[in-house]
């Protein structure tokens, strides 16, 4: 029964840290504002061209008005055509907290 238990345990574990995963916030700044002061900052682990293009769409005021007014994943979906390299990026890390969230839904209904 003991052996029953810690498989089960440690299940469990490997399970939690698929869904529930560290993720550094800080890294992310760009994403949630590529407008803001720290946003720079967050693109220190980026590729030299993903950086160019932050700080091309950095300079675009109606952009920086839109970011506003829409929510997070419509901008980068909006600005893909002109920006690839940095909107994929943004909407690959989107996307993982799009998918726990329909997990999430999904489960809530079992």
């Amino acid at each position: 029964m003991l052996d029953l238990t810690h498989e089960h345990s440690t299940s469990l574990h490997q399970k939690y840290d698929h869904y529930f995963f560290t993720i550094s916030t800080e890294k992310y700044g760009w994403i949630r504002n590529p407008f803001s002061a720290n946003a720079e900052m967050s693109t220190q682990e980026l590729s030299l061209p993903v950086r160019k293009n932050i700080l091309e769409l950095r300079n675009g005021r109606i952009l920086k008005l839109k970011c506003s007014d829409v929510p997070l994943d419509e901008f980068w979906i909006c600005i893909e055509e002109v920006y690839k390299r940095i909107s994929k990026v943004a909407i690959e890390i989107l996307q993982c907290f799009s998918t726990y969230l329909c997990e999430q839904s999904f489960s809530s209904l079992f």
